[in-house]
């Protein structure tokens, strides 16, 4: 996941369903991020030490709490925004 921290550009991005950890500060610098899908379903342990500062806003939060899983497409309206929406599956 290094490959995108520190990347002001990104907007999006899909971590796939063989992705078993996010490690700590992998968002760190993604000020652009608004759209976050994961294919995966991670489970708290699997969230890297400082993951919690890598997210923007509240992304990790509603990540964890997530009726049915966490995975699925997390929205923000924007990057002056830090509340992230889980969005319906099609």
């Amino acid at each position: 996941m290094n490959n995108i921290k520190n990347n002001e550009y990104i907007v999006g991005i899909i971590l796939p369903s063989s992705l078993t950890a996010i490690g700590g500060h992998a968002f760190n610098g993604c000020a652009s991020l608004t759209s976050v899908t994961f294919e995966c379903d991670l489970v708290r342990a699997t969230f890297g030490g400082g993951t919690y500062e890598s997210f923007p806003g509240d992304l990790r939060e509603k990540y964890l709490a997530a009726q049915n899983g966490g995975a699925g497409t997390y929205t923000r309206p924007g990057t002056e925004s830090d509340t992230w929406t889980k969005q319906p599956a099609d």
